[in-house]
């Protein structure tokens, strides 16, 4: 779902060796400040809200996260990109954790273990592109990940004021 890339030159990590390392996801010392953060207290989240969407994606910019994707497609100008799209309509967020990538069967593990970090995710990256709805796709079989995250989802709302983000969940088959 989320591969995190250090600056260039330095070596890659991704979020399973952190957790494998540190029992805990530590995603608010990847990259240079990255805004996202571990536990109930969101405040990532809290302080994103703060600043103007522009500034979330200079933040994100100069945190040097990328995509997990082949290419590593720097996180900050994809959201750049998506928030200057979406000025021209409506824009959704999308987190995949359906887990139908043979190379990356993450997304399972990750909302059952980090649904905390992975909801502030999701609404930070709305935030940012001017989004008010998002979906989560997992798989049909993963219910106490789906559980989870709902639940994710709420203490978000109640810790946060000022979250405007809805969030549908969408159970669908993965070919995994």
């Amino acid at each position: 779902m989320f591969r995190i890339l250090r600056k260039e030159g330095e070596r890659q990590m991704t979020i399973i060796k952190s957790l494998l390392e540190n029992n805990s996801v530590v995603l608010n010392t990847v990259g240079n400040g990255s805004m996202l953060s571990v536990g109930d207290s969101f405040s990532g989240l809290s302080r994103a809200l703060g600043l103007s969407p522009d500034r979330v994606i200079e933040e994100i910019k100069r945190s040097g996260l990328r995509g997990r994707g082949g290419a590593g497609y720097p996180t900050g100008l994809k959201w750049r990109q998506c928030a200057d799209e979406a000025k021209n309509g409506e824009s959704y967020v999308v987190a995949n954790a359906l887990d139908s990538d043979q190379r990356a069967p993450i997304g399972r593990f990750l909302a059952e273990e980090c649904p905390m970090a992975l909801i502030e995710g999701v609404m930070l990256a709305a935030y940012a592109v001017g989004a008010k709805k998002a979906y989560v796709c997992i798989n049909e079989g993963y219910d106490k990940a789906a559980e989870r995250l709902k639940e994710a989802a709420e203490k978000a709302k109640a810790a946060v004021p000022g979250i405007d983000t809805e969030i549908e969940f969408l159970k669908l088959k993965s070919e995994l």
